[in-house]
Parts: structure tokens; sequence; C-alpha cells
């Protein structure tokens, strides 16, 4: 498979100069040479006869429509998506140890323009050096090649010069190559880095109008690309010293990593690789190793870095090794990775600092607001702010650790608990239960031995009442219906008390619930709880987190829920609380108390904890029923 995929790319690549060459005007002998040349350096794959008509049609018809494409950025975008489909075909099992998904082009103008922005507050101007970690198809490193050429053209290009005369010189190539580079462990992505910088420069010099000599086509890509581990402490990455680094690095938690690597990293000199790490957190700890003194890094990189517990060290190098950190908050990323995202920037301090930190919080439609900016927060700050902000929580985490006990105190003194609303009251108590015990679908069998039903399970063996073997062949039955049956003339006359509403699930954003569906309540073995618990005052939760926030919702009277579902019982005394208390649990402040307290930004199911939602404070001390 990896050899089809070399030699398809490598295919792709001459068929591209064929094009090119036909369809260029003016292009001397020379040239036509150095772009020959260009095909036969590097040139490892040996075509199989078979494969070299291979999509030929195809290659051309997309190559022509390519070149007519009025913008460099255009073409750009889409000599990306052809190589990230070619990314796509690769197995599944080789893209997850690499942990390998293509960033989004929106995404990378960002941090290279952000990098760029953060280092231009330097007093002293520097000549910047490139670096791109985890570079996969090269779309940082080729984008930055393509900015820099650009502003190199127009840099001292006069009214007689198109443009400027070092574009003519080969030295200003060769220093071009000495600060761009780009590693990848992936001998693949190497070799796709290398067409597509290559490809995407000539149709930059040809939309450009560019007449090049034939020595200086002969070097390109002016980049310089290391087929090697960036993590290994012997890379040759260490003489190349960039005073920016980018990219997208591997997101591959550490129990997926191989045995032996990840043996390998732990006995390294990175302390973020200890105990349960993230490789993207290596990734970090060795880019800030390599940068000198404000130097910038810009990296796209899961949100978790900012809360779990495990992420801890990783979160102590980038505060006591920056003096700038800036967070900026993005929506749906990756439409193949189920993983929220931030760009990280931050630039290197000199010495150990309290950072300046911003956060940037951008929304579906592109629109961003500044959440917060600079470097203390005052405790006042936290009841002003915290209702408003539902990243706030982040923002302490990142910032002083020890902040979350002031979210704690406040809520704590605010609001009474499910368990201290009981100590108080214990002739009004609220209970919690869960609803009846189905599986997901509803379906339930029938034990022939003993008689009783249970729910469904293909790995059920033995009857769960009399642990008896049970037969694969009996036929499962529906307890759930869509709506209720009054023709079913299986059912009693009075068939209306044999069946009761039921909502086995409901989203997030409904915050009062009805149903159509029903449940049979004729099944002898089947643990629905006593039905008196669904005639009382309820508020129903199915979800702990959700987007971090608790899925709670009002619900009718005497509709029973499946076992996914806590139901929260009130005495009367709340009855017309009910609404109020469901925002305070779908509340910002009561997520991130959760969030704080026991969640660390794992999604979370209820049939994980049940006392957790009974110590969950969101039954306001100053009820007016007390």
């Amino acid at each position: 498979m990896e050899e089809r995929l070399f030699e398809r790319v490598q295919l792709l690549w001459c068929r591209f100069q064929e094009v090119y060459i036909s369809t260029a005007e003016n292009i001397s002998s020379e040239v036509k040479s150095a772009l020959m040349l260009l095909n036969s350096l590097n040139k490892s794959t040996s075509f199989n006869s078979n494969n070299c008509n291979l999509n030929k049609s195809r290659d051309i018809e997309f190559i022509h429509q390519l070149i007519a494409q009025t913008t460099i950025e255009k073409q750009y975008k889409e000599l990306m998506d052809y190589f990230a489909d070619i990314i796509k075909s690769r197995p599944s099992s080789k893209k997850a140890s690499l942990g390998q998904v293509t960033t989004p082009f929106p995404i990378i103008k960002e941090i290279i323009a952000e990098c760029k922005s953060i280092k231009s507050t330097q007093k002293i101007p520097e000549t910047l050096k490139w670096l791109d970690v985890g570079c996969g198809p090269g779309f940082f490193i080729s984008w930055i090649m393509i900015q820099e050429l650009i502003q190199e053209s127009i840099k001292n290009s006069g009214k007689t010069e198109k443009i400027s005369a070092n574009l003519h010189d080969i030295e200003y190539w060769h220093s071009l190559k000495a600060r761009l580079g780009a590693i990848d462990i992936d001998s693949l992505s190497i070799h796709m880095a290398k067409r597509f910088a290559s490809m995407i420069l000539l149709l930059l010099i040809r939309h450009e109008g560019w007449h090049l000599s034939h020595e200086i086509i002969e070097i390109l890509p002016p980049i310089q690309f290391f087929a090697h581990d960036f993590l290994d402490e012997k890379s040759p990455i260490d003489g190349f010293k960039p005073t920016i680094i980018v990219g997208n690095p591997p997101y591959i938690f550490s129990r997926n990593l191989t045995p032996k690597y990840r043996m390998e990293l732990k006995n390294s000199c990175y302390s973020s690789a200890q105990g349960q790490f993230d490789i993207s957190d290596v990734f970090i700890e060795r880019s800030i190793q390599l940068l000198p003194p404000n130097g910038v890094l810009g990296l796209i990189i899961p949100e978790i870095l900012l809360s779990l517990s495990s992420r801890r060290n990783i979160r102590r190098i980038l505060i006591n090794s920056s003096n700038y950190i800036f967070i900026r908050e993005v929506q749906e990323t990756f439409q193949t990775a189920n993983v929220e995202n931030i760009e990280l920037f931050i630039r290197k301090s000199h010495q150990q600092s309290d950072p300046m930190l911003k956060i940037e919080k951008t929304n579906i439609q592109g629109e961003t607001q500044v959440i917060f900016e600079g470097n203390k927060i005052k405790p006042q700050e936290i009841e002003q702010e915290i209702e408003h902000n539902d990243r706030l929580l982040d923002l302490l985490h990142i910032k002083n650790e020890s902040k979350y006990s002031e979210i704690v105190e406040f809520v704590e003194r605010k609001f009474y608990s499910i368990n201290e609303w009981n100590e108080l009251h214990p002739q009004q108590p609220i209970f919690v239960f869960r609803g009846v015990e189905l599986s997901k679908k509803g379906v339930i069998i029938q034990c022939t031995n003993c008689g009783l039903w249970m729910p469904f399970s293909r790995k059920i063996l033995k009857c769960k009442h009399c642990h008896r073997p049970i037969s694969q062949s009996i036929i499962p039955t529906k307890i759930i219906h869509e709506r209720l049956d009054f023709t079913n003339q299986n059912r009693k006359k009075n068939s209306a008390n044999s069946v009761q509403k039921f909502v086995q699930n409901f989203p997030h954003e409904k915050k009062k619930l009805q149903t159509d569906s029903y449940i049979d309540l004729e099944y002898k073995g089947i643990q629905y709880k006593p039905l008196e618990r669904y005639h009382q005052l309820r508020i129903v939760v199915r979800q702990l987190l959700h987007e971090k926030k608790i899925c709670a919702a009002e619900i009718e009277p005497d509709t029973m829920t499946s076992q996914s579902i806590y139901n929260i019982c009130f005495p009367s005394v709340f009855k017309d609380e009910v609404p109020s208390l469901v925002k305070n649990l779908r509340s910002d402040l009561t997520a991130d108390y959760l969030f704080v307290t026991f969640s660390k930004g794992k999604r979370l199911f209820p049939r994980i904890l049940l006392n957790i939602l009974k110590e969950i404070p969101f039954i306001p001390k100053n009820f007016k029923h007390i």
C-alpha cells in the first residue's frame, strides 16, 4: 500500500511537469532540462508498468484546472485537497500510529500570521528561521515559503523591475533554504512534502511571470527536509536552530504508543513524558528546548492540555518557559478527528517570569472575542466573570491552579448540594434514582427456564434471575413503542394502565421534555423501579457533562425513564422552583464547579458515580420556602 502511494505521488509529479512544460510560454531549453532534472533527483521509486497509466486522465485534468486558477491561494487550497486525499487513502491503522491528520488551510494561515505578529513586537528585528514539526505533506512550511518569496518579490523591486533582484541571485535561494526546515518521522510524508513544495513553487513562478535561471530551478524547493524523529535527542534538527516553530504535532495518547517507544520517551530528558501523557505534550517541550530566548512557538493542539491533571507537567513547562502565552479556541477544526482544539502560541523567556496571558475564542462563523488579557487575576473578578465565561476555568488552570479554590468557595457559599439539603431538612428530602434497567435499544428476552424477562444483550449466556444457560435462539421482544396502540388485541381492556410514557434519551438543548414513546409494564423480571417515584416532582439529568455543561431538563409527571437518566425527585415545596433549578444545573457556573471538583475535562456519563450528582451545589441558600 505504501509503495503504491509513493508511486501515486511520483506519477502526479511527473505528469505535472509534462503539463507545466507543454503549456508554458517562453521557457528556455535550459529551464526545461532543469525541470526534468528535478524529476530524476531523489526519484527512488521505480514504477510498476501496470501503474503507469493509473489515474492518468484524472491527474492531467486536475493539473490543467490547477494551472488555470486565478490566484496562488486558490491553487494552494486545491493542491492541498488533492494531497490530503492521498493521506486519507492510507490505512487507518497507519494514520493512527502516526497521529496523521491534515490541517485546514485557514488554521495554517492563522498560525503563521500570528507567529509573525508576535515576532514583530521585538525591538531588535532578526531574520526569521522557520521549522515545521511533524510536517506531514508540508502544508505549513510550503505556505511560509510562498509568503517569503512574495514578500521578497516586492521588497526591493523598482519601477523598471518586475521583481526584486535577489530572486535572480542563487545565493538568495541558498539563504532561503537555510531558513526553512521541516521534519517528519514518516518517509512518505517527507516525499509528499518535497513534491508539494516543488509543485506550488512552480505554480507561483508561473503565476508571477518570474523568469528564473536553470541554476535556481535545479535547487528547488528551497527547504531543508529532515526524515527523522523530532523527539530523538540526537536528531540532526539540533543544528538547525529555528527562531519560530509551527505545526500540527501528532495527537497520540501514551497508552497507544508502542511499549518500546513509550519507554524510550519516559527514560528521556522530557519531563512531560511521565505518567499518562500525549505525544503532543512532548513535541511542545522539545520545541521549547530548541527555541532561543524570544523564539516563538505556534501549534494546533488538543484543548485538554489546559485541563487534565495528567497535563500538569507540560502546563508548568509553558508557564516557566514563557513571557507570553496566547490561546485561541477554534471550533470544528478537524472533520475526521473527534477532539476539541486550541491554537497555542508562546514566546520563550530569557528566565522564569510571570507570563502575559491572552485567551481568545473563535466561533463557527469565524468571529473572535478576547476572553482575557493580562498577567494577574484578581479574586473579586471571579464572581463577576464566571457567569459569562465558561472558559474562565481554563484560564485559571493554566495561570494558577490554586485559583480553583476560589471557584469552589464561591459556589459552595451560594448554594446547597442535595446532601446538604437533606441534612438540614430531613422531613423534606430530595432523592435521586436511575430509571428502568434496559439496554440502549429497549429490547428484552424471556428465560425459558424461569419465565422472567431481562434486557437483551448478545453477550448474555445465563439468566440474570435463575442463572441457568439461555438459548441463543430466543427471539427478542420490543418493550418500547413509538406510539400507543390501543387496538392491540393482546392487551387487556384497561391497557392504558399497562403502559406508561417513557424517555430513553434527550438532547442537551431540551429544557422541558415531552414524549410520544411508551413502555410496556407487563413483563415480570424487568426492574421498572417503584412507579410512585415517577409521580413525583422531578428534574432529569442525562449526562453530567455535555460540551462542558450538565444536560438537565424538566419532565412531565408519570413519565418513566431509562437507567441512563438520573431522576432527581423534589418535595412539593419546590413546585414553583423547578425551572430555576434546571437553569442552575445547566449553567456555566455549575459546570465549572463540576469540572474543577470531579471531571477535569473528561466526558463523563451518569452511570459513573451516582453520588457525584448529590454533591453538586445548585439549590440557592436563599430559597424562599425554607
